[in-house]
């Protein structure tokens, strides 16, 4: 018998109810067979693909399977999952039951390794998120098992001297994305660092780890981390930037990001700056307490910028939660030991500047600026200085100040083109280069103050100038400041109510399922 007809205009009312076909990828469609059954397809130049299983969400487990279990008058129908051995239907998706996720923990153990059932109990936090087991870090290479769904990088040093190139992948066989940064073999050593740090690191606002490995024999190595398909903080504040860069021209109302949103990042990344300064969360209204744990050795990120702070989708179908917020990119990542530790970083000790130095913190900069005749200022922070947790802190803060101000200081009557640099004045002194100027005391604005008018809470205003205090003897440790910041979320009522969503402008969407894949050896 044929397929099920359905209009163009039924399709798409159909694909707006069911969580299940809105995740669907551009360019895949479905169709309804004579069995009544769901099947997925993309028809184009470059694939052609007829297939039960969703090529987001992956295979259905047995007996269950997405299909029509209700019809009525005047061509209506309801969708389900349908459990061919009791005959019966749900609403909630039977990928992601206890059950079934511990199905895939045991086939991934006896086949791939644990990176498939790593990233989905990651996704629906089945377990303390500290508690899972992780792929070992492997000495063989395991590219093969992968295919290459996109290319970030080449390896032609866009995204740093070391980096061998950048890839989205995944599985072969499966649909969970990975994102896999290649080491040169100049770079092994290092990769294996960030390797380790990223496998130790285990927060839900931190890169996830799946997998990796480091081949000395072929003078390799790589490291598999979440995919995060909503681009990142940045994109974001570009979004809204544009958007009123429009509305001042046209003197029409400025677009603000809805502060539950605000509030969401900045304690989830302030928790993620607890976690690497003391190995534990505080975000849990249970805890009440600011001790490290035992044995802890605290990271410092050194690379705390809204290019590096990703957004990831919530795998629950059709959540109205804001996505994850997690910080990426830990190739700068040190331990934060003393001068004679035996994990000491000596150009982290001895004060060598790197990093993005646009949002270094103000103890980071020179006062009032490098000076041009002293190349040591250029190449150092000032005498005692390092990066730290606290400098990491600030940094979180004058993230969320940019996305608050939600404008380019070009906008407000600077420069600074259409970045995220409203922490900073412009223009730099006559005879100054900005390079320069940047990395002074003297660029950066004293108090990051969000003000009354732009229509937030005091209590958040009061929540950045805290996280960006000037004085670092004075900020907060970032343990105390989640304490801080859980009773001032509370008292400005956002702790309690529902988020207001953010528009779908507001994101850069990455779907890769639509790409041909290919081999990644």
């Amino acid at each position: 018998m044929p397929n099920r007809r359905i209009s163009d205009q039924s399709k798409a009312r159909i694909r707006q109810i069911y969580p299940e076909l809105r995740a669907l990828p551009e360019k895949w469609d479905f169709l309804i067979d004579d069995k009544d059954e769901v099947h997925y397809y993309i028809n184009t130049k470059e694939r052609k693909v007829k297939t039960r299983d969703h090529p987001k969400l992956g295979k259905m487990p047995d007996p269950w399977v997405f299909k029509v279990v209700e019809e009525g008058e005047g061509g209506f129908i309801r969708l389900g999952y349908y459990n061919k051995k009791t005959k019966k239907d749900t609403r909630k998706d039977p990928r992601f039951t206890t059950k079934a996720l511990e199905n895939v923990r045991n086939n991934a153990e006896k086949t791939d390794g644990l990176e498939i059932s790593a990233s989905l109990r990651r996704s629906t936090r089945a377990e303390p998120i500290e508690m899972m087991r992780r792929q070992p870090i492997g000495d063989k290479n395991i590219r093969s098992k992968y295919e290459i769904m996109h290319v970030i990088d080449d390896g032609g040093g866009g995204l740093g001297a070391m980096n061998g190139g950048v890839f989205v992948v995944r599985i072969k066989g499966h649909t969970r994305l990975s994102v896999e940064k290649r080491f040169k073999e100049e770079g092994l050593d290092l990769g294996y660092k960030e390797t380790e740090m990223l496998h130790r690191l285990k927060h839900g606002s931190l890169s996830f780890y799946t997998a990796g490995f480091i081949d000395k024999k072929l003078n390799i190595g790589s490291v598999y981390v979440e995919f995060c398909d909503r681009g990142s903080m940045e994109d974001v504040y570009n979004k809204y930037n544009q958007r009123n860069i429009w509305a001042r021209e046209n003197k029409q109302e400025m677009f603000r990001v809805p502060e539950g949103f605000l509030w969401h990042i900045l304690i989830g990344l302030v928790d993620a700056m607890a976690y690497l300064a003391n190995g534990r969360s505080y975000v849990s209204p249970d805890v009440t307490d600011t001790q490290p744990a035992d044995k802890w050795i605290p990271v410092v990120h050194r690379d705390i910028k809204p290019d590096n702070v990703l957004l990831r989708s919530r795998d629950t179908l059709g959540s109205r939660k804001y996505p994850y917020c997690v910080v990426s990119d830990f190739g700068l990542a040190t331990d934060d030991v003393p001068p004679g530790h035996d994990l000491e970083d000596t150009t982290h000790t001895a004060g060598y500047q790197c990093g993005t130095c646009t949002f270094y913190a103000p103890e980071l900069c020179w006062k009032p600026y490098p000076m041009p005749n002293k190349p040591e200022q250029n190449r150092k922070f000032p005498p005692g200085e390092r990066h730290t947790n606290k400098s990491d802190l600030w940094a979180v803060g004058a993230c969320v100040y940019n996305l608050a101000i939600a404008e380019a200081p070009s906008q407000r009557g600077g420069l600074g083109g259409s970045n995220p640099y409203s922490h900073l004045k412009f223009p730099a002194p006559k005879g100054i280069d900005v390079n320069v100027w940047i990395k002074g005391q003297a660029a950066h604005v004293k108090e990051l103050d969000i003000g009354d008018d732009l229509g937030y809470s005091a209590e958040l205003r009061k929540a950045i100038i805290l996280t960006t205090e000037w004085d670092p003897a004075k900020r907060p440790q970032s343990a105390e400041l989640v304490q801080m910041l859980k009773r001032l979320v509370k008292a400005s009522g956002h702790d309690k109510m529902a988020p207001e969503q953010l528009p779908e402008w507001a994101f850069r969407v990455h779907d890769y399922h639509s790409e041909k894949p290919r081999p990644a050896e």
